[in-house]
């Protein structure tokens, strides 16, 4: 029922299995088609019915969420808001990992956080964790590939940022296999849709080719709100860039260099 009056507007939305692809009026816990649990994820194809608010009662600023890393937020912004859906990509062995699980754990110092990674053995990512000082009572690990059972964890520990590592590895349902364009791009865009839905901060990792581009469909890109890139520079020596920023400044560079925390800026460094 649409309710009119002050405040947020009501809507009808369109849920989708990411399994199966049934339909329904509500995210269901359970899909009656293909049996799945919690796979059920707003529809970018539905049809959503809004009421319309004038435009003089939309806030000029959006509240951000600061991600706890000072020259980090110093790029983005001030921060991401909830909602947010954030690639990172790299070439192998650039640290990717480290600086989404660094991420993580800062979040986590403040709510419910999931990192879940199909690539890595649990307990390679608790050494990491370790070594770099990332051991948060509130950051949560999963090993896992399906997209249903990430996001069906991410639901069930009231997650308030989800990080998977890497999207490339995820398997989005039994028509689209993992690592495929399709795939791929099914695998963002559910993660995608998750996050605005549950009002979330999503970061997804994805390796690069050489050229800096995202191994798989250049629509992956589009997809999310925000693309860094984490490249090599010399020895120890790594650059952030940030290729697209819906909420702020893109084509900001932070150079980093590893430590036995991990990495962390080079000193004497500079936004450029």
């Amino acid at each position: 029922m649409r309710h009119h009056g002050e405040g947020f507007p009501v809507k009808s939305s369109v849920y989708v299995c990411t399994r199966c692809g049934r339909k329904e009026g509500t995210p269901l816990g359970y899909c009656p088609t293909c049996g799945s649990i919690g796979s059920f994820v707003p529809d970018g194809n539905g049809k959503e019915i809004k009421d319309p608010v004038p435009i003089t009662a939309i806030p000029l600023e959006m509240e951000r969420v600061p991600l706890g890393i000072p020259d980090l937020d110093g790029i983005l912004g001030g921060g991401l808001p909830l909602g947010t859906a954030v690639l990172l990509g790299g070439e192998p062995e650039v640290w990717k990992s480290t600086l989404l699980l660094q991420i993580a754990a800062s979040l986590a110092k403040r709510f419910p956080v999931l990192y879940a990674s199909g690539e890595e053995s649990p307990a390679l990512v608790r050494e990491r964790a370790g070594r770099i000082g990332a051991l948060e009572g509130r950051l949560y690990f999963l090993s896992e590939r399906s997209l249903v059972g990430i996001l069906g964890a991410a639901r069930s520990i009231g997650a308030r940022a989800l990080f998977v590592d890497s999207v490339q590895a995820v398997l989005p349902g039994i028509e689209h296999s993992a690592g495929s364009p399709q795939g791929i791009r099914a695998a963002a865009f559910g993660i995608r849709e998750f996050a605005k839905g549950e009002r979330i901060i999503a970061f997804l990792s994805s390796q690069v080719n050489k050229r800096s581009r995202v191994q798989g469909p250049r629509a992956l890109e589009h997809l999310v709100d925000v693309n860094l890139l984490l490249e090599y520079g010399k020895g120890e020596e790594r650059f952030l860039k940030v290729l697209k920023n819906r909420y702020g400044t893109a084509g900001l560079s932070l150079p980093l260099r590893m430590e036995a925390k991990g990495l962390v800026p080079a000193e004497g460094s500079q936004v450029r």
